[in-house]
């Protein structure tokens, strides 16, 4: 086996989870101080949120009755599995997929109706057709689709969610927790009122950087509402999670700024990776980027371990080993590609060089 020389790096760099790089700003850790001081903790939370769905409702422009809170986006997709699928029901996904619709599926004994995403050239892509035709064929009990898509960062037309959600017989859930980043929302394409078995789902963890706070949260059509409000734990949110997302929100200015930032980032660590011999990175929508390497996992990851780097190896039907890297901060992505220039001409033999964003 080849080997490699060690750089031991003097710090852990996580881009494996799709967090957010950037820490919560001073002026926000100080209200939370200050609001912190005047809790009382041994009392229950609010079970229905009142303050918090009120401060959504303001960001998102939907009503908040109809907003309906989780411990994590996770919360509220298992809370439709729990209320909806029985063993055998069938649920439509693309595939690859978020990882939780495929463990969600096997815990309840679903069968998972999978439409392939394909590698075009620089592009991913899917058949839309094949989609409707699933919807037609096979009546899933449960859609859902994430846009922008993980692990690809593909955004889904919107032309063809509306298709979906027209034709769909059971629920659709459309899945926004990256939405900050593509400034794009299905919202923006529905006339009226949202339609009773249809839901979007939301996230404080990724654009506003709360991911250790798990909050997310579902604008729901009347139904969705109702099933999940009939399914969930009455103080599914805890007090503390409820008020710092209540005082996160507030704070739009920065979030966009970090937004702003990350995507930046993005599209130049997309431009630097395609300038490494053998490499591929695809444009994405999101804040991480689909990485095709021309090495094997197993030297990819140990090259990257020894240096502290952490990203996340996809198990994926396409030619070659990849990757979903999350978007740091730039110096993060700086080591990071040149760690991929240096692994590489080591493969090939020759000298290692650095490479700059």
């Amino acid at each position: 086996m080849m080997q490699f020389y060690n750089m031991p790096s003097t710090r852990e760099i996580f881009l494996d989870k799709n967090e957010n790089p950037f820490d919560a700003p001073p002026a926000l850790k100080e209200e939370i101080r200050k609001s912190l001081s005047s809790l009382r903790l041994n009392r229950y939370p609010d079970p229905d949120a009142k303050v918090l769905k009120a401060a959504l409702s303001e960001y998102t422009g939907f009503p908040a009755e109809r907003i309906v809170v989780g411990n994590g986006g996770d919360e509220i997709l298992f809370l439709l599995f729990a209320a909806l699928i029985r063993e055998g029901d069938r649920v439509l996904t693309l595939s690859p997929c978020f990882s939780e619709y495929n463990h969600l599926c096997k815990l309840f004994r679903a069968e998972q109706v999978k439409v392939p995403v394909v590698v075009n050239g620089k592009r991913f892509s899917f058949s839309e057709e094949a989609v409707l035709d699933v919807l037609r064929e096979a009546s899933p009990r449960l859609v859902l689709l994430d846009s922008p898509h993980n692990p690809t960062g593909m955004l889904l037309r919107s032309d063809f969610l509306l298709k979906v959600i027209e034709h769909s017989p059971g629920i659709c859930l459309i899945d926004e927790a990256y939405a900050e980043f593509s400034r794009t929302s299905i919202l923006e394409s529905i006339k009226g009122d949202l339609p009773r078995e249809v839901a979007v789902l939301r996230t404080m963890s990724k654009a506003w950087g709360l991911a250790g706070m798990r909050v997310g949260y579902a604008m729901c059509g009347k139904h969705v509402a109702q099933v999940l409000n009939e399914t969930r734990s009455p103080f599914n949110v805890n007090v503390m999670s409820q008020d710092i997302a209540k005082l996160m929100l507030s704070y739009r200015e920065w979030m966009e700024g970090r937004v702003y930032a990350i995507s930046y980032i993005r599209d130049r660590f997309v431009e630097e990776v395609n300038r490494i011999p053998g490499w591929q990175a695809f444009e994405s929508a999101s804040n991480f980027v689909a990485v095709r390497a021309p090495l094997q996992k197993q030297q990819l990851e140990e090259f990257l371990l020894q240096q502290g780097i952490h990203v996340k190896f996809i198990s994926v039907p396409w030619e070659g080993t990849w990757m979903r890297v999350t978007v740091g901060k730039e110096n993060e992505m700086q080591l990071l590609i040149s760690a991929f220039s240096d692994l590489t001409q080591q493969a090939e033999g020759f000298p290692s060089s650095r490479v700059t964003v």
